[in-house]
């Protein structure tokens, strides 16, 4: 699968979630993003890595849960990304 392909499970809808900010991922959180999958039992696949421009809109998370996401959640998973001007 390439960059942006997501594998999704059957039977569990997925939401995508944009980081909102402009610029290069310099990290990325993966434990903080493993504790709110565990959180929120849901599976989060990450379509963009380190050292990758990014646009602030988006497709750059994929999050399959039961139940639809909070914001806080969003919240959760974008303060995951530490994203800078170069």
């Amino acid at each position: 699968a390439g960059e942006g392909d997501v594998p999704l499970r059957r039977g569990r809808p997925a939401a995508a979630i944009a980081l909102d900010r402009s610029g290069y991922i310099q990290t990325v959180a993966y434990a903080d993003l493993v504790d709110v999958a565990r959180r929120e039992d849901a599976v989060i696949h990450v379509l963009v890595r380190a050292g990758r421009f990014v646009l602030r809109r988006g497709r750059h998370v994929a999050v399959e849960a039961e139940r639809p996401i909070s914001s806080a959640t969003v919240a959760a998973i974008r303060a995951a990304f530490a994203i800078g001007s170069e």
